[in-house]
């Protein structure tokens, strides 16, 4: 093992996934519920929310009133996927979100698809930083390449 690598393995939960996946819509109230169940069974990073375009992803519009409901501890890591610069100023507002995830993949077809981006270095760039946007200390960022984390 190099010097670099840990022995500890970190659990992400992503009911988020599942949700926006779903036809229907799930109130907030059933969300919160939820999400304070996994918290109280000891899940220290969930990946919760996505700050999309309700046109495209409407299971997740309530994004923001699901976090002011849920009001989650410090010790938790709110995991809130953006795709753009617009869901990076809305994940940040909420004051809630500690990492942004931008899902990023090796297909032009599934990114085009799933994201309405082109491959292009800019993509590969993710989101502009949080620190234009006057939040005291940075957000860090996850990407996922075709399931695999890259930090």
């Amino acid at each position: 093992m190099t010097d670099h690598m840990s022995n500890e393995i970190k659990i992400i939960e992503c009911p988020r996934d599942a949700w926006q996946g779903l036809k229907g819509q799930i109130p907030t109230a059933i969300k919160v519920q939820y999400l304070r169940a996994l918290i109280g069974a000891g899940f220290k990073h969930i990946d919760a929310v996505s700050f999309v375009s309700p046109k495209a992803i409407p299971q997740m519009a309530d994004s923001e009133a699901v976090l002011k409901e849920l009001d989650p501890p410090d010790d938790v890591e709110i995991i809130g996927i953006v795709v753009n610069q617009k869901g990076t100023e809305r994940a940040i507002a909420t004051e809630a979100v500690q990492t942004l995830g931008f899902p990023y993949s090796v297909s032009p077809t599934f990114l085009e698809r799933n994201q309405n981006h082109r491959m292009s270095p800019r993509c590969l760039a993710g989101p502009e930083g949080p620190d234009s946007h006057g939040r005291k200390g940075p957000v860090p960022a996850r990407a996922d390449w075709c399931g695999i984390q890259a930090h």
